[in-house]
């Protein structure tokens, strides 16, 4: 087997360098198959040996159909539309190694089944895709890279610069490509998430980002609050913090408390998530003051409101005082502003 690694970068950089060549020229083409989808040595010098065995087969098959419809073999209908697909499949099964034994779980996901409904009302069978679209949230949130780059042999850009001087250097043929791809910084997360009445319709949001925040983040720390903070690190101990669900917020004051009371790990590379809906029954000079804080300590502040429309139009006193301070805000109370958000993350 070929064991080419094809993802959907290297098909969309094959697509996009099409223009760039002249398709008529096998040589330029095998070229552009080779940049594109080998990753070692020997990858390289095989791939147009195993392209001319796949067009081999291909034109066998091709040759098998002309002698049937010479014959005046009919086909059934439903053989004649799987025909019409035949190129395309044959060729994605030779990109991705399938065999015609191997089965192709696709996941799927309906634009319009779920996506406007709030979290309240998603289906069993939805709280997958909830927990699928929150996982790539914390993914975007933790992707945090530095400027410095790391080589490597798989992923990144193509780094030129190694690649001419190792070529002047050692005077070999072009047979390895290298890739610069930003390092990774390991960041520190702190989840502040409101669990007052009001909050209650969103609870199945808050369980499934906590369940990803623990499988994510080695250094983590989960707060809820509503007028005390309580700090959780199990699931046992949801169940046994006061008023959960229940009563009013004093965002403030919940903040001021956890302010006093750092994780030893917190410093500058942390980022803080706050998940509420804003309506603070407590001093709103409290909250400006901890907010400013927060803003000066962490690495990038998050605030996350289920009831937001529109971020030009605030009437909640609580939002509009703590807004002045927080990096990113958005709305988040269906599948479909969560999906809005991983996006423009």
């Amino acid at each position: 087997m070929h064991n080419y690694q094809v993802g959907i970068e290297e098909v969309t950089t094959a697509l996009k360098s099409i223009e760039y060549i002249n398709l008529g020229v096998y040589a330029d083409y095998i070229l552009l198959l080779q940049i594109c989808f080998a990753r070692s040595k020997s990858q390289w010098n095989e791939l147009a040996k195993n392209y001319e065995e796949f067009l081999k087969e291909y034109r066998q098959s091709l040759d098998s159909k002309l002698i049937q419809k010479a014959e005046g073999q009919e086909k059934p209908r439903s053989l004649q539309k799987q025909e019409k697909k035949y190129q395309l499949e044959d060729i994605k099964k030779w990109l991705f190694n399938i065999s015609e034994k191997d089965a192709l779980a696709i996941p799927f996901y309906s634009p319009f089944s779920s996506d406007e409904k709030s979290f309240v009302d998603l289906e069993e069978e939805d709280l997958l895709q909830l927990d699928f679209w929150v996982r790539k949230l914390l993914l975007k949130i933790a992707n945090d890279r530095r400027r410095r780059k790391k080589r490597n042999l798989v992923r990144g850009t193509l780094d030129l610069k190694y690649l001419i001087r190792n070529r002047f250097r050692k005077g070999d043929e072009l047979t390895q490509l290298y890739y610069r791809y930003p390092r990774k910084e390991k960041t520190k997360v702190v989840f502040l998430c409101d669990v007052s009445k009001s909050m209650d319709l969103y609870s199945r949001f808050i369980t499934s980002f906590a369940k990803q925040l623990n499988q994510i983040f080695n250094h983590h720390a989960i707060y809820l609050f509503n007028t005390e903070l309580h700090r959780v690190e199990s699931e046992e101990i949801w169940q046994n913090v006061p008023g959960l669900w229940s009563g009013g917020t004093r965002i403030g004051s919940c903040l001021q408390a956890w302010l006093a009371d750092l994780p030893h790990w917190f410093d500058r590379k942390t980022k803080v998530i706050i998940y509420s809906d804003g309506w603070d029954t407590g001093d709103l000079d409290r909250l400006d003051q901890t907010m400013y804080l927060i803003q000066h300590l962490a690495n990038k502040v998050f605030w996350f409101n289920p009831v937001l429309k529109d971020e030009n139009d605030i009437q909640v006193s609580g939002m509009k005082v703590a807004m002045e301070y927080v990096d990113v805000l958005a709305p988040v109370y269906n599948l479909s502003t969560l999906k809005e958000l991983v996006r423009i993350l």
